[in-house]
């Protein structure tokens, strides 16, 4: 469970990290396409200095979503491509009476260096 769970978090960590003006809809996973090289050619890449160096409002960004309060445990906004494909498992894993929840979101420099500054200190 451990590791289903640190592997979706690194999942979603991984692919909130995309910034841009392009909005996405939700993803019909029985459409995507299987072949990596295919799909990534499909996808739009908009990364720029300030992204890259944390220097965004994902508040305010159009390719952020905030998550809704009944899937996270906080204030959460993540990339709008992962949260779609979070909704779009959310339901399948309730009838093993898994329940899925978001802990963690997309954050900016200031705040990745809040959360380093408080562990450096301990």
């Amino acid at each position: 469970m451990k590791f289903i769970f640190t592997t979706f978090s690194g999942i979603i960590l991984f692919l909130s990290c995309n910034s841009g003006d392009k909005k996405f809809s939700q993803i019909d996973i029985s459409e995507t396409a299987l072949d990596p090289i295919t799909t990534f050619k499909n996808h739009l890449v908009n990364i720029t200095k300030e992204f890259v160096l944390g220097k965004f409002n994902y508040k305010t960004d159009s390719t952020f979503t905030k998550a809704g309060s009944i899937y996270s445990a906080k204030e959460v906004y993540l990339n709008t491509e992962v949260y779609n494909a979070f909704l779009n498992m959310y339901n399948a894993p309730k009838a093993d009476h898994i329940d899925l929840i978001i802990l963690s979101g997309t954050s900016n420099f200031n705040e990745q260096k809040a959360i380093w500054e408080r562990y450096k200190n301990l």
